[in-house]
């Protein structure tokens, strides 16, 4: 369905990807081809059903009772890998090739590599405000304008890489002390 949308062009992009799945099935229409991580209920005999919630309310059983714990050891292990797995992705890259856009008229990888660190910190300060503060308006940021910098343009990726390194380890610590 439309919802997974998002899950299908993360998959396209191979960008590894946690799915929950209640009432749909993971095989029929899980992600593909990516390290993607799935939950579903593995207590509910009657799914994968289709059905549009239980008994016609509109709410899946199989859904709202996953088990929390797995939800957060699926995030924990792709938070955790996922500095590695951009560490891997730039390595060998001469300067040269991380001044090449990947795509016409985008950013250099360099750019995408400075990029990441900066919505990732953005993405753990959010995450530190929603615990704090549950009425906190989550305010975006000039992703474009960040990405013309000096430091997005120029600075040395393993600034980010070494960032995304501790930041990762620091988000981890504060979903590890979250509780249902």
């Amino acid at each position: 369905g439309v919802d997974s949308a998002p899950m299908h062009i993360a998959a396209a992009m191979q960008t590894p990807t946690l799915a929950l799945f209640g009432p749909s099935s993971e095989i029929a229409w899980g992600p593909w081809d990516v390290a993607h991580r799935i939950v579903a209920s593995n207590r509910h005999p009657c799914r994968p059903c289709g059905n549009d919630g239980c008994g016609g309310s509109k709410v899946s059983e199989c859904l709202t009772r996953l088990e929390v714990d797995r939800v957060h050891a699926a995030v924990n292990e792709l938070l955790a890998t996922t500095p590695a797995r951009l560490r891997l992705a730039v390595a060998g890259l001469t300067a040269a090739q991380l001044d090449t856009p990947h795509r016409p008229d985008g950013w250099t990888v360099r750019q995408v590599v400075h990029h990441v660190a900066d919505s990732h910190i953005n993405a753990y300060l959010r995450t530190k405000f929603a615990l704090s503060d549950p009425g906190t308006t989550i305010k975006p940021y000039p992703e474009a304008v960040w990405a013309e910098m000096a430091d997005s343009r120029t600075a040395p990726v393993a600034l980010s890489l070494g960032l995304l390194d501790s930041l990762h380890e620091r988000w981890l610590i504060v979903l590890t002390g979250v509780t249902a």
